[in-house]
């Protein structure tokens, strides 16, 4: 911790470096006071008593705090008086938020300090809307100097948490018309899709049905080719059969022309005899009528 404008957080919740005597306390403050860059310390439940109330207050002069935790710690009753005139020392300080939850403190210094806390958080001109401001379990009620500024804040974070509320509204009424359009554009696309599968199960029947009259054409154009084929043998074979004959036919056609042929020659021989014997006779009857 001997090098300032380091750290931004410190926390060391948990741990008793208050005991024995209160020196680790001091030399832990006395480094912390020059971190010029430190806006967080957190010291609950470290056994710290009345020797660390001073250092304490030297951290809160001398480092930029804007939250510091104190719960759970046995502090003596001063403690709260002794915060309350480090706070009141440096009215531009950034504290915002001192939590003395469960240290045993009185009423009145714990409402001055949140009075003070609240001012600090008005003149930094924190971004946060409303500051919390923790004590120890207090009831405010009891304390009419605090009233005011506690009424306020509730107020404000009433109005505040109203706002929030609203705008989640819109943010959700924003979302419900975006999903009311993702809805309406799902069932469109659902009802389309539904046509297209209705259609396209509707095409795929078709060609079953379209495959099955083409597989029944199919086996009766091969039945039909089968007995076209068959034919073609037969006709084939009487084809062979019809030229064997006609071929013996012919055969036998130029044997009978050739019998006849040798017949006509063999009646022309005859017939030739025949003529010249009577022309020889019918020649001796004239010659011996003549004579």
């Amino acid at each position: 911790m001997e090098n300032p404008g380091v750290a931004r957080s410190f926390v060391a919740g948990q741990n008793q470096i208050g005991l024995p005597d209160g020196r680790g306390i001091n030399e832990l403050c006395k480094g912390l006071s020059v971190q010029t860059q430190l806006t967080r310390l957190d010291l609950s439940n470290c056994q710290l008593s009345g020797d660390a109330v001073g250092p304490i207050c030297t951290v809160i002069r001398g480092a930029p705090l804007k939250h510091l935790d104190l719960r759970w710690n046995p502090l003596p009753p001063f403690a709260a008086t002794k915060f309350l005139e480090a706070v009141r020392a440096l009215r531009t300080a950034p504290l915002v938020e001192l939590n003395l939850e469960g240290c045993r403190q009185d009423d009145h210094s714990l409402a001055q300090i949140g009075r003070l806390l609240k001012e600090n958080h008005y003149l930094k001109h924190d971004a946060a809307p409303t500051v919390l401001t923790k004590a120890s379990h207090v009831d405010y009620g009891r304390d009419a100097e605090a009233e005011p500024y506690l009424t306020e804040r509730i107020v404000a974070r009433e109005k505040e948490f109203e706002r929030k509320i609203a705008h989640m509204a819109e943010i959700v009424q924003g979302y419900r018309a975006e999903l009311e359009q993702l809805r309406d554009e799902k069932r469109d696309r659902l009802a389309l899709i539904r046509q297209r599968t209705k259609a396209l199960t509707q095409m795929t029947l078709d060609s079953q049905e379209a495959g099955r009259d083409l597989d029944i054409i199919a086996k009766q154009s091969k039945e039909d080719l089968g007995k076209l084929k068959d034919q073609k043998n037969e006709l084939d074979r009487a084809n062979d059969d019809l030229r064997r004959e006609l071929r013996q036919r012919v055969h036998d056609l130029h044997q009978l022309v050739e019998a006849n042929t040798e017949a006509r020659g063999q009646m022309g021989y005859v017939h030739g005899g025949v003529a010249d014997q009577l022309g020889h006779e019918r020649e001796t009857q004239y010659w011996r009528a003549v004579a």
